[in-house]
């Protein structure tokens, strides 16, 4: 009542024990999060939130972090990239469980992938309660670029088109992939341990492996090709490229050996050089190698003191056999000749033909000139006598030129040829079946030379010389892309004149780049004329490799189009035929190149006749390769031309040029090319070379054939029907051939063993779907099979002409056979 408390009542507990457990849990998680933060591994503790209440340096470096921006807030709001599986394992942790190692992939804030080995603990407060997690984080983005690297490589070593070889520093072999079992035939099993030289072909030398040894101590590396021989024994050709692998001291620790299979490459060399060295249609020399051989026998000449002759031989009335009888007939007639005389000539002479319907003889090792006029008797005598070529009695002459080496004055092996090249210019001037010898030492063949050349400049400037036009066309859609301008001489007495029949008398004059400059003039103004007639045609014109390499002739064409401003300068080509003897290539290139700045087109004339064409392809930019007709001509009928033709139309396309096939004289030359992916074309077939002032008449009235329109490109898995049809044409014409006498045995009759029965039996399934159509070829196959063993029944039994009146059956029948291959191809 007084205000004083009189009593007062509470209780008292002791607390000192939760006291001192609270500091020390707090002391734990102090101590927890100092470790945390100082320790060298990537560490974050979490609460059950995963809000941050710790983390390492080591943390924030691995994630690229700050700590201000990490404590406090959310692992997934830091880490927003976490993935779903990592955020299962963080629950699965807070409730007790510890999720053990594992590899994952991140997304970094900054965008960076980033490989990460985790682990993921619950922490447990004092009561034994679950506070968080702790989570562990190793980078491993390092090792798994490594690991990948290593799949990569393995993979490539595995599945590489190449070979490749590994061996220790003491050359056996530790490895090798699936490429050099397919390649050497070899098992892996059945060469480790072993030396590579199991694989030695003996084809070359031991100074080559001591040099390439020598190289590749020294260097670490060698690249050259090699011949090596499979496990069945077959010699291949290979690129190798072998490098040394060096240890850390600086030694070799291995090497390692890559190769690729050339043989096909070289195979394919092998037919080029035959090309590059054999006339196609007669098997003789052409003139690259008769160049060869004339200078060997000049070299023997001079070191023996004995005589060469060399002899230009050209047929007279050969053009009018073509006109008459067809360029089948025509080039069968050449064959026959060349076979004929080539019979007549020593084992040391050489007959070849250059071109056309002339041949050129070596005669090596002559005691004097009198030894070669028997011989030049027996030719002409020979080319005389009639010849029998598919049922026609052919009679013919021959004119010759002559020229004999050594001479008085030192000449070269072209000026050589020049001079016989004039002798038989000199016999055609004095009428058919003549020769004539030229003689350097006589001032009347001197003034003779001299005489032809003023004529042809008379004729020159008489406007005697007259250029004739061959169209150039697109086979398929019917274009007339141009034309090519080829000189002719209007002889007032001999007539119309070939080149062959004058240009080489000025080879290698300043006339020829006269004459060259007019050519070029004349087919400008040509352009122009029929620009105002609307008719919009390029014009090729053919250059001479003396006009092109003169000086100044960049120049020239230059002042030649400002002269003539009607004529686009694409609308004008050079043509350089591939045999040119060009001398410095750098600035031919350069030339070319200057010259296509002015927008003037160049083409590779004759392709594949001359002295390199990989060469030519590789160092001149030319725009269009023009295939030479004897690539075309005989593709039909025999497999080889065609896959030759092939291979220059393949190399047309790796070197992405236009190529354009001279030669086309049939619709069925046509229909082949447009199946191989040739649609540009000129030749008798379309039309041949004619005056100026029916170009455009021609052109307005020129339709290709219609087959030609539907002519379909034939894929290359295709191409083996190509062949077999051709390989069936070759084989109905052996058969003929054998009917008719001009072959002693026939071909293989049962229809299993000839190529076009080989592939109706393995390549028929795949190749097409339409069985019925297969079928009917089939049985056409048969019934020609059929016939075909009656005639040579026929032929055996001495029925030789009722065996030749049943060809007509025989064709018949191939043509419907070609005929239903072509269904199944359109």
């Amino acid at each position: 009542s007084d205000g004083k408390v009189k009593r007062m009542r509470g209780t008292i507990q002791d607390v000192t024990e939760l006291k001192q457990a609270e500091a020390t849990l707090r002391e734990s998680r102090e101590l927890l999060r100092l470790f945390i933060e100082h320790a060298p591994v990537a560490l974050a503790m979490l609460d059950r939130e995963m809000l941050y209440l710790a983390v390492s340096q080591r943390w924030l470096q691995t994630f690229g972090l700050e700590a201000g921006e990490v404590m406090g807030r959310s692992h997934y709001e830091v880490l927003p990239g976490c993935p779903k599986e990592w955020r299962k394992d963080h629950q699965h942790a807070l409730k007790g469980k510890i999720m053990p190692l594992e590899a994952g992939c991140l997304v970094r804030p900054d965008g960076q992938m980033q490989w990460l080995r985790r682990e993921v603990h619950p922490w447990f407060t004092g009561g034994g309660e679950i506070g968080g997690v702790i989570l562990f984080a190793e980078d491993i983005s390092q090792e798994k670029l490594a690991e990948n690297r290593l799949h990569l490589a393995a993979s490539v070593f595995t599945h590489a088109a190449e070979g490749i070889l590994i061996t220790d520093a003491k050359g056996i072999i530790l490895d090798v992939n699936d490429a050099f079992t397919r390649i050497t035939g070899y098992t892996r099993d059945e060469v480790i341990g072993k030396n590579p030289r199991i694989l030695k072909s003996d084809r070359q030398e031991p100074t080559f492996y001591e040099e390439m040894w020598r190289q590749l101590l020294h260097d670490g590396k060698w690249t050259g090709e090699i011949w090596n021989k499979t496990k069945s024994g077959r010699l291949f050709a290979e690129m190798l490229t072998i490098s040394a692998v060096p240890d850390e001291a600086g030694g070799v620790r291995q090497y390692v050996a890559f190769f690729s299979d050339l043989t096909s490459m070289k195979e394919q060399e092998r037919k080029l050089e035959r090309i590059a060295q054999y006339d196609l249609l007669t098997g003789l020399p052409n003139r690259t190698l008769l160049a060869d051989r004339q200078r060997q026998a000049m070299v023997q000449a001079n070191s023996r003191s004995r005589v060469m002759a060399l002899i230009c031989l050209d047929l007279d009335g050969f053009k009018s056999v073509n006109d008459r009888h067809g360029h089948n007939v025509g080039d069968h007639l050449l064959i026959a000749v060349a076979h004929r005389l080539r019979d007549l000539l020593r084992a040391g002479d050489t007959i070849g033909r250059p071109g056309g319907d002339e041949f050129v003889v070596v005669l090596p090792d002559l005691a004097s000139e009198r030894e070669a006029l028997p011989v030049l008797a027996e030719l002409q005598a020979a080319a005389r006598a009639p010849f029998e070529v598919d049922g026609h009695v052919v009679r013919l002459s021959s004119s010759a030129g002559v020229v004999l080496y050594p001479q008085p004055v030192d000449v070269d092996a072209d000026q050589l040829l020049r001079q016989a090249s004039q002798a038989l210019y000199h016999a055609k001037l004095e009428g058919k079946d003549r020769y004539h010898i030229f003689d350097p030492r006589q001032d009347e063949n001197v003034r003779g030379h001299h005489e032809d050349l003023e004529r042809i400049r008379m004729a020159l400037a008489k406007g005697e010389l007259v250029l004739y036009y061959q169209p150039r066309v697109n086979m398929r859609t019917g274009k007339v892309i141009g034309a090519e301008a080829l000189i002719r001489w209007q002889h007032p007495e001999a007539g119309l004149l070939a080149p062959a029949q004058f240009l080489p008398v000025i080879e290698g004059t300043g006339l020829e780049l006269e004459v060259g400059e007019w050519v070029m003039v004349c087919a400008l103004k040509q352009v122009e004329e029929w620009n105002r007639r609307g008719l919009d045609l390029a014009v090729s014109v053919n250059v001479s490799a003396q006009q092109l390499q003169q000086p100044g002739f960049d120049a020239l064409l230059r002042r030649l189009l400002e002269a003539h401003p009607g004529v686009k300068p694409y609308r004008f080509e050079l043509e350089l035929l591939e045999n040119a003897a060009l001398t410095e290539m750098g600035e031919v290139v350069a030339l070319i190149e200057m010259c296509g700045k002015l927008g003037v087109a160049f083409s590779l004339d004759d392709f594949g006749t001359g002295y390199s064409s990989l060469s030519y392809l590789r160092k001149l930019p030319f725009d269009v390769l023009k295939i030479d007709r004897a690539f075309v001509h005989d593709m039909l009928d025999d497999p080889e031309d065609l896959t030759l033709l092939e291979g220059v139309l393949g190399l047309a396309t790796a070197f992405r040029r236009q190529a354009v096939a001279e030669g086309v004289e049939s619709v069925e030359h046509g229909m082949m090319l447009l199946r191989l992916g040739c649609e540009e074309g000129q030749g008798f077939g379309i039309a041949r070379p004619m005056p100026a002032s029916e170009m455009a008449a021609w052109a307005k009235a020129w339709q290709p054939y219609a087959e030609w329109r539907h002519a379909k490109t034939l894929p290359h898995a295709d191409w083996p029907m190509l062949h077999a049809s051709v390989e069936h044409r070759a084989w109905v014409l052996a058969i003929a051939e054998y009917v008719e006498g001009y072959r002693q045995m026939p071909p293989a009759l049962e229809p299993s063993e000839c190529q076009f029965g080989n592939w109706l039996q393995t390549e028929r399934p795949s190749a097409h779907s339409d069985r019925l159509a297969i079928t009917g070829v089939d049985a056409l196959h048969h019934r020609i099979h059929s016939v075909a063993s009656e005639l040579l029944e026929l032929t055996r039994n001495g029925n030789k002409a009722e065996a030749a009146a049943g060809l007509s059956n025989l064709y018949a029948l191939r043509d419907q056979l070609l005929e239903a291959l072509d269904r199944m191809w359109s």
